[in-house]
Order: structure tokens, then sequence, then C-alpha cells
């Protein structure tokens, strides 16, 4: 059985980890670029790269590498500013397409989330890292 991890942990980001390379081995190829920084606001102290109150993590995928780490990088293909609690409620669920449907034709997330770069930027083999994250989060009431 897995030991699922409270989001933005150092735990949990052993499973993005995890999680990025199986995705890189499978779908990446050698021209595969593309890098990724996420911030949550308002996470408790402890949480990844947590600074002045904010947690945060950022990947670069050269090829079929990936380097992650924790804390802010500003140098990225993508870079999602989200609160955390609001990041909470979604951490635990699946993107089913019917809901991806939703979020293109504009449906907005119910908590704040702003977007650095060109959100369609991520290859769409890279998009189903949330699910797999999903699956590994720990659900808090």
């Amino acid at each position: 059985m897995l030991l699922k991890a409270p989001l933005a942990t150092p735990l949990w980001l052993t499973y993005v980890e995890s999680n990025l390379r199986l995705l890189i081995k499978h779908f990446a190829d050698e021209n595969t670029s593309f890098s990724f920084c996420e911030t949550f606001t308002g996470a408790p102290a402890g949480t990844i790269g947590w600074k002045d109150g904010a947690a945060s993590y950022h990947y670069v995928i050269n090829g079929r590498d990936v380097d992650i780490r924790q804390g802010a990088r500003q140098d990225v293909s993508l870079g999602v500013v989200v609160d955390y609690d609001g990041a909470l409620r979604e951490a635990t669920q699946p993107y089913t397409p019917e809901f991806r449907r939703r979020r293109a034709e504009g449906l907005a997330p119910s908590f704040p989330i702003t977007f650095q770069g060109d959100p369609h930027s991520m290859p769409e083999w890279l998009r189903e890292i949330h699910n797999m994250n999903a699956a590994v989060t720990m659900e808090v009431e």
C-alpha cells in the first residue's frame, strides 16, 4: 500500500519526481523541452521551498532528463501561483475529460490562481501529472 503525502511536503515532492520520471520515460523524446514552477501562497511552514509564507517547487525537462528542486524559479515555460488552501480542494481530485472540457470552456477554479507563460505550452502527455499526483496526495478534511 502506498503512503499518501500531504500536499507540498518533501514526501509529496518525491512522488511528483517519480511520476515525472515515469511519464518522461514513456513519452518524452530527445527534443522535449519544458520547465514548470508551482508556488502555493499561504502554505504552512515546513512545506517544500517554504519562504515568506509560500511553498514552491520547479522542474526542468531536457530531452529525457528532469531536474526537480524545491524553491521558486522565474525562467520557466509555465509558472503557476495558487492559494494553498484552494489547491488542497482539487489536489486529490482527478481531472476527468469532462472537468478538462469545462475548464477549457472557461470554468474558473473557485480559488485564486495565476499563470506566468502559456498554459498550453505544457506537452499534452504531461497533463496527466495532476492525476498521478492526485492518487498520492493525502485528503485534508
